[in-house]
């Protein structure tokens, strides 16, 4: 005979719903909960085929009613504003929750400026309303130029995704330019995958500003350090993503990005695990990096010791296997490490729609962006 459990995963992204599966062997009276503001998870990698490929948006969904009828448990639409370790309960705006273990799975956010006047002229890639939202003004504002602000993986991948938007419309060459605090795009990876990098956006007529700074941003222009000036632009903000406040309550955010730190099996309290891109997981080669096969091994390891915590078992270090990364861009050119091995050119474009056909959830959606993905591949540049 079992005592009834309460275990609440906050967060239905990649850690989230890895987290869900792995909890489905567990007793049947144990309750399983799911908290999160959104109906859905949304397949973040492509977002910007959104844009460029015009990928179908309801394939980029699954909603977590799906989820709960897949791997059995109660679905809550609500915001986790904060964390009660000591009263066993993680509070939103709707209510108080509960738990006997809970699973922070929050994700992260875009990290806006703070100044409200600049918040309220960005455009953000988060979602995919945000990525249709996008794709709308780009079709409707085919002469306004597009400044993108962070030159990270999404930052290349926007920018790419808006030149190959208006070039399968035969659109009018806008002006795009790609604005970074560091000395060339993407400049956290190696010399020559990010000379790759730079050379494909040059090709593409994209604008660079590397290392760059906005200086000034009113109603009427977008002002930068070395004296560029863009009027009116469409100001697509990819600076960085930050792991929600509410972390703070229960750990340590050393790093400016607010991800908890947590130790090897990925606890920051007793009943408390972080998975995700809020969780700072130190190893010997330093912290991971944020990305989906990040999560997902997150996800099943804190749910294993969630389980183990409450049978009164030893937990379990993450393993993590990382495979590599791959920065694709909309032309069907990519760079990357695979294996630890440098590739640029085609390959890692596919292996990117190699590996986002897979982390897709559910079958229809799985089928749908495999088509998407191999019609995107194979159509020409114009």
């Amino acid at each position: 005979m079992t005592t009834s459990r309460r275990i609440v995963i906050v967060g239905g992204g990649y850690a989230g719903l890895a987290a869900l599966q792995t909890l489905a062997t567990a007793p049947d009276d144990w309750q399983r909960v799911l908290i999160d503001p959104r109906a859905a998870h949304h397949n973040l990698p492509l977002l910007p085929d959104v844009i460029a490929h015009d990928f179908p948006a309801a394939a980029l969904r699954y909603s977590h009613a799906q989820a709960a009828r897949r791997w059995p448990c109660t679905t809550v639409a609500d915001r986790i504003v904060a964390v009660d370790p000591d009263a066993g309960a993680v509070i939103g705006e709707r209510g108080r929750h509960s738990y006997d273990v809970v699973i922070m799975a929050c994700g992260g956010e875009t990290a806006l400026p703070s100044d409200p006047a600049w918040a309220s002229r960005i455009c953000t890639l988060r979602s995919v309303d945000d990525a249709l939202h996008l794709r709308r003004l780009l079709a409707r504002q085919s002469r306004r130029a597009v400044v993108v602000i962070g030159g990270g993986y999404t930052g290349v991948e926007a920018a790419t995704a808006i030149r190959r938007h208006d070039a399968r419309r035969r659109l009018p060459r806008r002006t795009i330019a790609l604005v970074d605090h560091g000395p060339r795009p993407c400049h956290g990876l190696p010399p020559d995958l990010t000379t790759y990098i730079t050379q494909q956006l040059q090709g593409c007529d994209i604008a660079l500003h590397c290392p760059g700074r906005i200086t000034g941003l009113d109603d009427r222009t977008l002002q930068l350090d070395d004296g560029s000036c863009y009027h009116d632009p469409l100001v697509v903000w990819t600076a960085g993503v930050r792991a929600p406040a509410l972390l703070a309550d229960v750990g340590s955010t050393p790093t400016r990005d607010g991800r908890c730190a947590v130790d090897a099996c990925l606890r920051a309290q007793e009943r408390i695990f972080i998975a995700g891109d809020a969780a700072l997981v130190t190893m010997a080669h330093g912290s991971l990096r944020m990305s989906v096969q990040h999560a997902l091994a997150m996800g099943r390891c804190a749910a294993t010791n969630a389980l183990r915590l409450l049978r009164n078992q030893a937990a379990l270090p993450l393993r993590p296997w990382d495979p590599g990364y791959v920065v694709p861009m909309a032309h069907g050119r990519g760079a990357g490490a695979v294996f630890g091995w440098h590739h640029c050119g085609r390959l890692p474009s596919a292996l990117h729609y190699l590996m986002a056909t897979t982390f897709s959830y559910g079958l229809s959606n799985r089928l749908a962006v495999g088509r998407s993905s191999l019609q995107a591949f194979t159509r020409p540049w114009r």
